[in-house]
């Protein structure tokens, strides 16, 4: 049977070089190509097929990755996304993973690792090839590639003091700010990260952003 890949990305020969390959490597996979989010907003429901995964860019016109992810989760609930980025930055990653993506792939990645990112995603499971501090943030919440709650929890004293160590405070700033000594903050500090084994700002700012703490 045919795996229908919808393919979003707004580089041209990027796009119809991908697809070809992908055509080539796996004679089953039919990618349909979408310029850009709106592209494929407008187009997709007018085509008669059901895809089996959305491949997404993240900075495109009109309608972005971001959007076009939360549309395609909407419409589409049961197929993954799989993010296909030159991206690094981690914040915007968890922010793709927000709206709904199920993993990333780099754009240089190797023919293998693109088919290995589809592959893991279709399954269910969690993909990740970005070199970046989310990957610490995914040991908090996924184990065995498999998504889980965060089962951590803070104290309202340590989440306060967490929130506030992600802004551009000094030390002092903070604990004359809640009425607490210096010594008292570096000392929440080390707890936090020992209980979440996160020992990062970025790591730290991840886990904060993916459970609410801070907003994007």
């Amino acid at each position: 049977m045919p795996f229908h890949i919808a393919f979003v990305d707004d580089t041209d020969m990027l796009r119809i070089s991908v697809s070809n390959l992908l055509g080539l490597m796996q004679p089953h996979y039919k990618v349909y190509q979408y310029c850009h989010g709106k592209d494929l907003q407008q187009r997709l429901p007018q085509e008669n097929y059901q895809p089996d995964l959305f491949l997404m860019d993240i900075c495109m016109p009109y309608v972005n990755g971001y959007d076009a992810t939360i549309w395609a989760k909407q419409c589409f609930p049961n197929t993954p996304v799989l993010a296909f980025t030159m991206l690094n930055n981690e914040i915007a990653l968890l922010k793709m993973y927000n709206c709904g993506a199920n993993g990333f792939v780099t754009k240089n990645s190797q023919p293998e690792v693109l088919l290995e990112a589809i592959e893991e995603v279709s399954k269910g499971n969690f993909y990740c090839n970005v070199n970046t501090e989310y990957k610490v943030v995914k040991n908090v919440f996924y184990k065995n590639n498999q998504a889980i709650a965060p089962s951590i929890s803070l104290t309202e004293q340590e989440t306060l003091v967490l929130q506030l160590l992600l802004t551009e405070l000094t030390y002092k700033e903070i604990a004359e700010k809640i009425g607490l000594g210096r010594r008292t903050i570096e000392t929440h500090k080390h707890n936090i990260s020992v209980k979440l084994d996160i020992h990062t700002r970025e790591g730290l700012m991840l886990y904060a952003i993916k459970t609410g703490l801070v907003m994007l």
